[in-house]
């Protein structure tokens, strides 16, 4: 072996910047990734994941129309929208040149059953309500929980519909 290159070394081609491609189709001018521990590494990675997934959340909410249950004031200006917008591509940007900095752990999941499982747990929930399970509130009426029960057994068939798409195999 020679001198100076023993274990850990870095030789002149590991030196050297790397190109990469990130998300947005920009290529990154990043040296060497610092390697963190295993447990450093993990929760990093939780925790800026985290920190996307809080973002994107509040996007969503910018634009999130009122539902049937669910009713919003839209108390959000235009310029404060476009103030979020922007801190939220500049958030994003950040998290893109940590992760061309520093090893971290993309997240790998699956769409289908990602749907699959909310799809379940409402489900469940639905299921569980279903045949009086109010009950802890209080007597229901028989008009009303017949009401109550109908709608949510068509509910439950609308759902176990989608859960059979969201499992089926391509």
């Amino acid at each position: 072996m020679r001198q100076g290159q023993g274990f850990g070394a870095k030789t002149a081609r590991d030196k050297g910047p790397s190109l990469r491609q990130s998300e947005s189709g920009a290529l990154l001018n990043s040296p060497a990734k610092i390697q963190l521990s295993d447990n450093h590494r993990l929760a990093a990675s939780v925790l800026f994941r985290g920190t996307e997934r809080a973002c994107d959340s509040a996007l969503e909410w910018l634009d999130k129309p009122s539902t049937q249950m669910n009713e919003l004031r839209d108390d959000v200006t235009a310029e404060e929208k476009a103030e979020l917008r922007k801190l939220a591509a500049a958030l994003r940007l950040e998290i893109e040149k940590l992760e061309s900095k520093v090893q971290l752990d993309r997240s790998h999941s699956s769409r289908r059953r990602s749907i699959a499982a909310l799809l379940s747990a409402a489900l469940i929930d639905l299921q569980e309500t279903q045949d009086s399970q109010l009950k802890g509130y209080g007597l229901l009426s028989p008009e009303a929980k017949k009401v109550l029960n109908d709608s949510i057994a068509r509910m439950s068939a609308v759902l176990q519909k989608m859960l059979a798409i969201a499992e089926a195999h391509p």
